[in-house]
């Protein structure tokens, strides 16, 4: 992260600083609502004042459209063009408006129009767009975002499915409580700002995908909002919509059409299935949870490595304790050769004395003296 580049995101185009207070108010509010979450298991949302800082989410989301942009779309890096800006207005727009449907107990059909007019509007805009060939290159707005180079292409698929794995749970997650829907837009509104970091060179797109993937498993603790047979049902129509999508390869609307008639159909009857019965009567609900939110987190870990071994910050600790370990072994070695050199010396010392011995012994057989006087010679002085 280039520090010294932060300067550059007060530009001439937002002169009264409106954009950036709302992005500031914003932020204070996504870092107070998780601290919510996080502390007693709800974002309390169902309040007018937190309904007035939803507006101020929206006001954040539109007033980006008073800032020029390139209309051709970085090949490179993840910078925010059009189609993105327009996607990101329009899914930031469907968390606020079913907020406000879930805090007035509006029933789930209606949150189901606003994620199938959004769907719709989204594809017009991204036909309108996608007739100029500049926006044709990279394909769809996510899974077309540029990686980089150290990234091979294998990982940069399995980062690729991850994410859009993530935006279908997104808008299952419209359909539950407050908490859920509004928690989905802090990926939203933060992609477009990590962009801007990346056009103005204090992040770079390794950065970028790392930050955005981490604000997207963080919807998961969600799941500590919402009844354990809402959580298990989710997770069942997430799978049933990806195998139906990229296995069996059904039109897009079709696919939703099927889970929200079975989402409606759970809403409106209760339906229990066999096993939430079997945790709710053991009381084990918490553990239950907790037990997902874990494998989740686990299991998303090595894909936060790819993108992390590129930049070796994180791993900062880590290169400090294998540098410690390799002082560590080095001052062994030289301890160890201390020792040894001092058994030479103290082996030849005696190998000496030794030597004098046996001139002792010859002398007192009748040897020459002065033979005996020259190895005399090789004993060390004291004096």
């Amino acid at each position: 992260m280039k520090t010294e580049n932060l300067h550059k995101l007060i530009t001439k185009e937002d002169p009264d600083h409106i954009h950036k207070t709302l992005g500031l108010v914003s932020l204070g509010n996504f870092v107070y609502r998780y601290t919510l979450l996080f502390s007693y298991g709800s974002m309390y949302l169902n309040n007018t004042f937190s309904m007035f800082l939803l507006g101020l989410h929206a006001l954040l989301s539109l007033t980006s459209l008073r800032f020029h942009i390139s209309s051709v779309r970085n090949p490179s890096q993840p910078m925010i063009y059009p189609e993105f800006r327009m996607h990101s207005i329009l899914f930031a727009m469907r968390s606020i408006i079913c907020c406000y449907l879930a805090k007035h107990d509006f029933s789930i059909a209606y949150k189901i129009v606003v994620c199938f007019a959004t769907m719709g509007l989204a594809d017009l805009v991204s036909n309108a767009y996608n007739s100029t060939a500049s926006n044709t290159i990279l394909g769809t707005t996510m899974r077309g975002m540029p990686f980089d180079p150290s990234i091979t292409a294998k990982q940069q698929r399995d980062l690729t499915r991850f994410q859009s794995a993530m935006q279908i749970s997104a808008t299952l997650y419209m359909l539950g409580n407050s908490d859920t829907a509004f928690s989905p837009l802090f990926a939203i509104q933060i992609a477009a700002f990590l962009m801007t970091l990346v056009r103005k060179n204090i992040i770079n797109a390794n950065m970028w995908h790392l930050l955005y993937n981490v604000t997207l498993c963080i919807n998961v603790f969600c799941y500590k909002t919402v009844p354990v047979e809402w959580m298990t049902f989710q997770i069942l129509m997430y799978h049933l919509f990806k195998q139906m999508r990229f296995s069996w390869n059904f039109n897009k609307y079709m696919a939703w059409s099927i889970v929200f008639f079975l989402f409606y159909m759970h809403e409106t009857y209760s339906i229990e299935l066999p096993f939430d019965t079997v945790v709710n009567h053991y009381h084990l609900e918490a553990v239950y949870q907790n037990m997902v939110i874990a494998w989740f987190l686990l299991s998303q870990l090595y894909r936060m490595y790819i993108l992390v071994v590129p930049l070796t910050v994180p791993f900062i600790f880590l290169d400090y304790c294998i540098s410690s370990m390799a002082k560590c072994f080095v001052g062994m070695r030289e301890e160890y050769t201390f020792d040894n050199t001092e058994n030479t010396i103290v082996q030849e010392h005696n190998e000496k004395y030794e030597t004098l011995d046996n001139v002792d012994n010859q002398s007192s057989d009748g040897q020459s003296s002065d033979n005996q006087d020259e190895d005399f010679v090789l004993l060390p002085s004291n004096k």
